[in-house]
Formats: structure tokens, C-alpha cells, sequence
């Protein structure tokens, strides 16, 4: 299992599942208009970019644990923000965000958390 990093924006839109392997994030909208689909099986990295912000189409994740949790924090240790919900679809989020990074929301769609209270758009969530 290797890495696959994106370094360009992406207009692609259909979705983007981490199977096996790392899929790590080296622009602000490499997965801008596609919902991430976390099975389990890799993991998400974010390089160090201008700005520390990423905008994915939405996430999505059917469990919490190894290869479904996502660090809001950049390879370098910064803090990132991942906007979510670019591509106006409505998903269901079952993983753990966690780290020094922060959670922002964007399009239509609506995004629950699965493992909590707490759903999206949201301003602020404790979850």
C-alpha cells in the first residue's frame, strides 16, 4: 500500500473511496466537488498548504475506528480546516474528526454524524 497525493484542483465529481493505502490532499479543492467515501482499509493526510483549508464534496464513513477517523491536522502538524459539502449532497459521517483543525460547512446538502448528536451545516458542535 502506497500513497496517492493530489496536488492540482479536480473538478471531478463522482465519489473517492479510500480503500487501502493513503490518499493525501496536497490542494485546497484536489476533491472539491467529491464526497469522500472512508471504508476502513486507509487513511486521509492533508500536505502543508497556504491557508491550511480543504474543501471536499462531502464525507463518508459507515464506522469510526482506523481508516474511517480523520485528523484535522496537516502532515507538518497544523491545524486544517475541512470544509465539507461543496457538492451539495447529503451524507452520513460515522468516523471521528479529531486533532487541532476545525470543521466547516458549505452547499445544501445535509451531513449527519453518525456516532453523535451534532449535524451539518452546523456553526459549532461539541459532538
Amino acid at each position: 500500500m502506497g500513497t496517492l497525493k493530489l496536488a492540482g484542483p479536480n473538478s471531478y465529481n463522482g465519489p473517492t473511496t479510500i480503500a487501502s493505502g493513503t490518499l493525501n490532499l496536497a490542494n485546497q479543492t484536489a476533491l472539491g466537488n467529491s464526497t469522500l467515501n472512508l471504508t476502513g482499509g486507509g487513511s486521509l493526510t492533508f500536505s502543508p498548504i497556504a491557508g491550511y483549508g480543504f474543501t471536499v464534496g462531502g464525507i463518508s464513513a459507515n464506522a469510526a475506528g482506523a481508516g474511517y477517523n480523520i485528523l484535522l491536522q496537516d502532515t507538518a502538524g497544523n491545524p486544517v480546516t475541512l470544509t465539507v459539502g461543496n457538492n451539495n449532497a447529503s451524507t452520513t459521517y460515522a468516523g471521528i474528526l479529531s486533532g487541532s483543525g476545525s470543521l466547516a460547512t458549505t452547499g445544501t446538502g445535509t451531513g449527519k454524524a453518525a456516532t453523535s448528536r451534532c449535524n451539518w451545516p452546523i456553526s459549532f458542535c461539541i459532538c
